[in-house]
């Protein structure tokens, strides 16, 4: 089989050992020679230097917005509350009855109350319904908390290059510009964080100080729409880089005290 050679992100041509269509770069970055490889490089690089990554963000917004926005610090306590008033109204009244049917049954010893509570809350539908709805809402919580500070912990190590920022109040979205004199380095900690990283080609080579940083846990909108018919990603975002938040949880359970953990983490 003849070899190939691929290009990779930081525009080196190397030869792809890859097997059965596992290389990570696409079929149309593979060529027969070196020759051919270094000619395509050059054409992407005159193409890359006619673009400018420079941006100014139009929208500003802090890293705890989101939480104003989506009224999380009423929404939690109060699904959490009606939680409680289940247990101190419907469990007593259930537990009532329950103690009441059981000495007409002459059943021998009866359980607990702490053994009927876990039964009760096992059994009611309204406990249960509302028990869903407070750990999906904690749940959801503590994924966009883990989120943000991923973000943070960015921002805190790039401070002085970060020419502007915002983070959505819809969604988990941050946003950083950067100096373009950075760039090796936000490359190198984004990969030893195991971030996944999504870079515009032939970033070095583009005109501009800086460029715009996308952390999200998803695509943009437009690119997820027009995907099958261009699956170019940077057509659809002025971001040169867009990372993928990793999949992970806070240590923990930073819904117990939102409002303390949210001072934390500011930004």
């Amino acid at each position: 089989m003849s070899k190939l050679f691929h290009i990779n992100h930081k525009g080196q041509i190397n030869e792809c050992h890859a097997k059965n269509g596992k290389c990570p770069y696409s079929a149309s970055e593979h060529f027969g020679s070196i020759e051919k490889a270094q000619e395509y490089m050059e054409r992407m690089i005159h193409r890359a230097s006619k673009q400018n990554t420079s941006v100014e963000l139009i929208k500003h917004n802090y890293s705890d917005d989101i939480f104003r926005a989506k009224n999380v610090d009423r929404n939690l306590p109060f699904y959490r509350g009606e939680l409680n008033r289940i247990i101190k109204k419907d469990f007593e009244k259930w537990y009532k009855n329950k103690v009441q049917d059981m000495q007409a049954k002459h059943i021998g010893q009866i359980p607990s109350k702490d053994k009927m509570l876990e039964e009760f809350k096992q059994t009611s539908g309204a406990y249960r319904s509302a028990e869903s709805r407070v750990l999906q809402l904690e749940s959801n919580i503590n994924t966009l908390l883990s989120q943000r500070v991923q973000a943070i912990d960015f921002a805190n190590k790039f401070d002085e290059d970060i020419v502007d920022y915002s983070f959505s109040n819809a969604s988990c979205s941050a946003y950083f510009v950067v100096n373009k004199s950075r760039l090796e380095d936000v490359r190198n900690y984004l990969n030893d964080k195991g971030f996944q990283l999504d870079e515009r080609k032939y970033l070095e080579y583009t005109k501009g100080d800086n460029f715009l940083i996308r952390f999200s846990d998803h695509y943009p909108k437009a690119y997820l729409k027009r995907n099958e018919e261009n699956g170019e990603l940077f057509g659809y975002t002025n971001a040169s880089m867009c990372v993928m938040y990793r999949d992970e949880e806070l240590p923990g359970k930073a819904t117990k005290n939102l409002q303390r953990f949210l001072d934390t983490c500011r930004w």
